[in-house]
């Protein structure tokens, strides 16, 4: 992944073996929702949760899902949820308000703190089929195998600092399937690049200078930035 694995990002041009692109749907840059800031940072913050909700767990029509965490990934995955792939009910979790109001907006059903989730569960008695974790630690694992119906499933697509434990008991007793996930493949991001030019997806991002690169990693370091950010070359 160039920037990541290989340099050669952030410049105005980037040189890419043709075997490892996907053509852009239209191959218009002035799409109203194609268009080259949307199209970049699909390539993560719509296809790992695309991945992670249609191919790994394979959320079908009418179930209901709860997404911890709503942050860049969160709120694609709540659309994806609930206007791609057609969930009956999306739940949203997180520890800011900002955020729950964005995911109402976004399509979620239910946007609670995660403290309130358990009693939102039991009053609505909503039988949760898939905990997908974007946060990552252990207190959202801990939530997301106790949410969970018996049989569910829990996706982690977050990767916080240090080691999550999950209890043997509860995972037999509830018979729970804990999935890990990283990415997707080509034919995850063509289907990525679709939904965004139906608008069934349209991904937060702001578009900023590439010669504010260095604020721009400033304020991604600080916690200031809560969905994506596309660098412009000048």
């Amino acid at each position: 992944m160039l920037g990541i694995g290989a340099d050669g990002n952030w410049a105005e041009y980037v040189v890419a073996r043709a075997c490892t692109v996907v053509p852009v749907p239209g191959n218009d840059p002035k799409h109203p929702r194609l268009h080259p800031a949307a199209v970049a940072t699909s390539t993560d913050a719509v296809l790992t949760p695309w991945h992670a909700l249609k191919r790994v767990a394979r959320v079908q029509p009418g179930q209901t899902v709860l997404i911890i965490g709503c942050g860049g990934l969160g709120s694609n995955a709540i659309q994806i949820a609930k206007h791609a792939l057609e969930a009956g009910v999306v739940i949203a979790a997180d520890i800011r308000q900002d955020s729950l109001a964005l995911a109402r907006k976004l399509g979620a059903d239910y946007a609670v703190p995660p403290a309130e989730l358990k009693v939102l569960r039991d009053e609505k008695g909503l039988v949760i089929d898939v905990v997908v974790d974007v946060v990552g630690i252990q207190a959202s694992m801990d939530g997301a195998v106790e949410l969970v119906k018996t049989g569910g499933t829990v996706v982690l697509i977050g990767q916080g600092q240090g080691t999550v434990s999950i209890s043997p008991l509860a995972m037999g007793v509830k018979q729970v399937a804990v999935l890990g996930t990283f990415g997707g493949d080509y034919q995850d991001l063509e289907e990525c690049l679709q939904a965004i030019e139906q608008g069934k997806v349209v991904p937060e991002v702001e578009e900023r200078a590439l010669d504010d690169c260095v604020q721009v990693v400033e304020e991604l370091a600080a916690g200031r930035v809560r969905g994506r950010i596309a660098l412009i070359p000048s």
